[in-house]
């Protein structure tokens, strides 16, 4: 029996986090737009979707720490931490977004990513082929499991903060490119400061609402002022997507 209480502890900690950080990454996509959580009413299975990307590369991150302790080597340790900061400089690198080279390593952060532990792995393995086996039994006790656990859980709490921006920026700097187009009829006479024939994109679309949003004329690369609209489904009386975008892995689309 106590192992099924633990089980069930532990799943339920595990749902918890998930719960926390993909409500994390959704909060900070919407801030650069003055919407919030409540405001779209995301539930419970949206902010668990939106929690994907944070523990996929959670995972990885764990597996690069365990490499790193586990060989002891400079290098695995040096990877760990670069890979540690991807999330924080690709979010920030959007401030030089108009180098090319920054957009190149910007654009195909879930890229590095993935190929990194994967690539740390091949070494492993190779190395072991080679008669250089690593012992993969944990040598620090409680207490060091305890303090990679609170290491990895921080670090994917960050994560999803700046994940969150970064598909944010993302729509910010290529809107045109993330967000389909949409064309919609009012029911009744539109607010007074709407602005027919304005571009909009598709930020966000319910059941119950609409938001979409309209870019000002900036030059390539550079961001875009957004201005947003939150449009109840019931005021329209047609409403279409004039084109699709593709999904772009670790993006946030609702």
């Amino acid at each position: 029996m106590k192992s099924v209480a633990a089980a069930l502890v532990a799943v339920a900690a595990f749902a918890a986090y998930a719960a926390l950080v993909g409500w994390l990454k959704t909060l900070y996509f919407l801030r650069p737009f003055g919407l919030s959580p409540s405001v779209i009413q995301s539930g419970r299975s949206d902010v668990l979707f939106e929690s994907w990307y944070v523990l996929q590369n959670l995972t990885y991150f764990a597996l690069i720490v365990w490499l790193a302790l586990q060989t002891r080597r400079r290098f695995f340790v040096a990877v760990a931490v670069a890979y540690a900061l991807i999330p924080t400089a690709t979010h920030y690198a959007f401030l030089l977004y108009e180098h090319r080279l920054v957009r190149v390593v910007v654009d195909h952060q879930h890229s590095w990513l993935k190929i990194v532990p994967f690539a740390l792995l091949a070494i492993t393995v190779f190395h072991g082929l080679r008669g250089r086996r690593i012992d993969w039994r944990w040598r620090y006790g409680t207490s060091g499991l305890v303090l990679m656990v609170l290491l990895v859980g921080s670090w994917g709490i960050s994560a999803a903060k700046h994940f969150g921006s970064y598909d944010a920026e993302r729509i910010l700097h290529r809107p045109t490119e993330r967000l389909p187009r949409v064309s919609l009829t009012w029911r009744d006479p539109p607010p007074p400061d709407w602005v027919d024939g304005e571009p909009l994109f598709l930020l966000h679309l319910d059941p119950a609402r609409v938001v979409a949003v309209e870019f000002d004329q900036t030059p390539p690369w550079l961001r875009h002022r957004p201005v947003v609209h939150t449009m109840d489904r019931t005021d329209l009386r047609h409403f279409a997507v004039l084109s699709q975008t593709a999904v772009q892995p670790g993006g946030q689309y609702f």
